[in-house]
């Protein structure tokens, strides 16, 4: 049995109460990693990806955040952005003056409106929902990645490597970048903070991770 936390970033596995192995689903499901392995990694179109993020740079009121493996990389339009990222957020962070310097291939893209990615939602995706798959993953933030990459596939990639399937899974999640994992999971549990479309989708909803997994510790240690 196992089960994913969305943490933001990652969904956390954990194999049994005894031996907690994890693995990590990062930036949407571009990147795998089990046991320090890389399982899996879908790079976007570079091209595309430029594009994209002059784009968004050219947008009042909109921030880039463009995800490596291992850090994250900005162009601040303000020090309010990147003071956001680096201490609120929690990311690793690396300046460049142009995005076209990084020499990493591009895992996700995303676009920070701090009034609300409500304003510019419809805009990003009639514009660049044919080339790239698009998602809002928060109030603020809109998220794009290669086509055919999510969590869900994520998902589905780790049941074959463990050999298992969806019916010993357990997720949480918050927003529409957890849909398709709820899709993989038996057991799919929204949070209560999130809004009604997303605890629709889910076959429960619980205010927190914790008290779910307490009642999964006394099944599982009887």
């Amino acid at each position: 049995f196992f089960f994913f936390n969305d943490t933001a970033t990652t969904e956390i596995y954990t194999l049994s109460l005894h031996d907690a192995l994890p693995i990590y689903i990062c930036e949407n499901g571009a990147l795998v990693k089990y046991q320090g392995k890389t399982l899996s990694k879908t790079y976007m179109d570079r091209k595309t990806g430029l594009e994209i993020m002059e784009d968004i740079q050219k947008r009042d009121g909109c921030e880039v955040l463009l995800s490596g493996e291992e850090t994250s990389y900005l162009v601040p339009k303000s020090r309010e952005y990147l003071d956001h990222i680096k201490n609120f957020v929690g990311n690793n962070v690396t300046l460049v003056k142009d995005f076209s310097e990084v020499e990493e291939e591009f895992l996700k893209i995303s676009v920070y409106e701090k009034r609300g990615i409500e304003y510019s939602s419809n805009y990003f995706h009639d514009k660049w929902g044919g080339s790239v798959k698009d998602t809002v993953s928060g109030a603020c933030w809109m998220d794009f990645v290669a086509l055919g990459v999510d969590k869900g596939s994520a998902l589905q990639k780790i049941q074959n490597e463990l050999k298992t399937t969806k019916d010993d899974t357990m997720c949480f999640g918050d927003s529409y970048n957890d849909l398709d994992m709820f899709k993989n999971s038996q057991y799919s549990y929204a949070m209560t903070s999130a809004n009604s479309e997303i605890r629709a989708k889910a076959k429960y909803v619980t205010t927190t991770v914790e008290s779910i997994l307490y009642d999964v510790y006394q099944v599982l240690s009887r």
